[in-house]
């Protein structure tokens, strides 16, 4: 079977790609060099590089962006992939929805085209992942560090290991071979506001500051020029399946890894 993979060379697609890569034939889709594999070098967005990959069987696609050309890579990008092939396991995310900032829109609208055209279809929706190296527990740690005191600021969110998500997405090979279609959120074991998420950090690491509650106007002001921007809409807990992995567990057992 002939799988292409989106996103390979990214932090959930080397984990999809572990799994994969001795079962499957994959091709991976991607801008970034991974030695080893038979790699398609191109942009999702332009529908002319798609072309050149061929048919395939599946498309699992991983790609997505928090900062940037949302409708592009969100919408326009997963159009052109769904010309390859009549199977896809879509990554989506868990906050997509008809309204709310233009992230949120275009992981709905995207999730629609899949719907819309795919014969069988997998489409995950996934809380904010976690492992080592991250872009969450790795950015919330730099807070803890870097400032005289820890920020903190209002929301909830319910982070799930990269390692779980990629095990959920490589089961729904068999789903999608079989025609079938599916929509599953998944997030961690419990959830934590921003501030007892803090808090562990701190606790774990043994460092120890005032806390002092960041504004939500600082937060968009910062969202508008940080790489990772906090969506104060996105800090909220919603209905999923919850997977197995414990975010506090695996900090502790992997302490030495995030210093």
């Amino acid at each position: 079977m002939k799988i292409l993979l989106v996103g390979g060379s990214g932090f959930l697609g080397k984990h999809v790609l572990s799994l994969i890569k001795d079962e499957f034939n994959v091709i991976l889709f991607s801008r970034k060099a991974l030695d080893g594999f038979n790699i398609i070098y191109g942009d999702i967005r332009r529908e002319s590089d798609v072309k050149r990959v061929g048919k395939v069987d599946i498309v699992i696609n991983l790609a997505g962006v928090l900062k940037g050309d949302y409708f592009g890579v969100h919408v326009k990008g997963v159009r052109n992939l769904l010309t390859l092939a009549p199977r896809i396991i879509h990554v989506s995310a868990l906050w997509s929805s008809p309204t709310g900032n233009q992230y949120q829109v275009s992981k709905w609208e995207g999730e629609r085209l899949v719907m819309k055209f795919a014969e069988s279809y997998f489409i995950v929706r996934p809380s904010v992942m976690f492992g080592i190296s991250d872009r969450f527990i790795t950015r919330l740690l730099k807070y803890v560090r870097r400032f005289t005191f820890i920020p903190w600021f209002d929301g909830k969110v319910s982070p799930v290991f990269v390692g779980d998500v990629a095990e959920v997405i490589v089961n729904a090979i068999d789903s999608v071979k079989k025609g079938d279609k599916q929509i599953k959120s998944i997030c961690g074991p419990r959830d934590f506001t921003i501030k007892e998420l803090m808090k562990l950090l701190a606790d774990i690491f043994g460092i120890k500051k005032r806390f002092l509650k960041i504004p939500k106007t600082l937060l968009h002001i910062y969202s508008r020029f940080s790489d990772f921007p906090i969506f104060t809409e996105m800090l909220k807990t919603k209905e999923c399946e919850r997977l197995k992995t414990d975010v506090e567990d695996y900090v502790r057992r992997h302490v030495h890894e995030f210093t």
